[in-house]
């Protein structure tokens, strides 16, 4: 399972880059990708913290 973003409903807010322990998302001039999706590790705190529900899992 890896982390994706839903971009109609992320505001880039940040929270997933700063929640992710392993640095699975960045900010690149000011839009949020997933782009270390191998390093993932599945917590799910991204998920979690998500306001807006825009990170979900899949394969």
């Amino acid at each position: 399972m890896r982390p994706y973003i839903s971009y109609e409903l992320c505001d880039r807010c940040n929270e997933c880059v700063e929640a992710c322990p392993y640095d699975v998302f960045s900010n690149e001039s000011g839009e949020v990708k997933a782009t270390n999706t191998g390093d993932c590790i599945e917590c799910t705190s991204c998920v979690e913290l998500c306001p807006n529900k825009a990170i979900y899992m899949d394969d």
